[in-house]
């Protein structure tokens, strides 16, 4: 059936330049709407490997121009913040949000865990993605998700024991060359999208109560 989404995530519509002004307004930052965006999000409690690791990764790329929007998990955005200090890039930190699909649409590359929900997510919004899966969710199913995902073209998966500074930093300059080539492999994931996951399973709910 696949993975049904939130409707404000299905339905939404907004261009990048739209969400970039949005998120400007805001929370008072300076997001260029040309300006190649990374997205970067742990869940509701972050993700110490991820917060850890991708600040130090982006200030490799100090040569380059680019922005970055970083969903801190609850209680990690002072901490991220002195992290990424005086760093000569924009850059947003936010705790948590209620509006992601404002988030999938600012970026150009999104680097997250690898759950359920995201993937659908990530399918609705054609995003490419550096996928770190939780290293102890059950049997391993983040794992699963990540290389269904890049199964299509549309990912790298880096699991978080192979998770270093200079194996990110390799990928986002990689990305940050080139990241017109990397916006059409997100495309890919249009082949295994299913933006119809919740009428597929009213539909069997129904076929069943009879």
């Amino acid at each position: 059936t696949g993975m049904p989404v939130r409707p404000n995530i299905k339905a939404c519509s907004l261009t990048k330049k739209e969400a970039v002004a949005s998120l400007s307004s805001k929370h008072s930052v300076s997001f260029s709407e040309t300006a190649p965006t990374l997205l970067v999000f742990g869940g509701s409690q972050g993700a110490e490997g991820i917060n850890k690791c991708v600040p130090e990764a982006l200030k490799l790329q100090s040569d380059k121009v680019f922005q970055v929007i970083h969903l801190s998990g609850a209680g990690n955005s002072s901490v991220l913040e002195k992290t990424y200090g005086d760093a000569p890039f924009e850059w947003l930190i936010i705790e948590n949000t209620s509006e992601m699909e404002t988030m999938y649409s600012a970026a150009d590359l999104v680097v997250c865990r690898s759950g359920g929900s995201t993937i659908a997510e990530l399918c609705i919004f054609s995003k490419f993605a550096l996928l770190v899966p939780y290293p102890h969710a059950t049997d391993g199913h983040q794992d699963d998700n990540a290389a269904y995902y890049c199964s299509s073209g549309a990912g790298i998966m880096i699991r978080e024991k192979e998770l270093t500074v200079t194996k990110l930093g390799s990928t986002l300059a990689s990305w940050l060359e080139a990241p017109a080539a990397y916006a059409e492999k997100g495309l890919l994931s249009r082949q295994i999208a299913v933006p119809d996951a919740s009428s597929r399973i009213l539909s069997l709910i129904e076929k069943l109560s009879v």
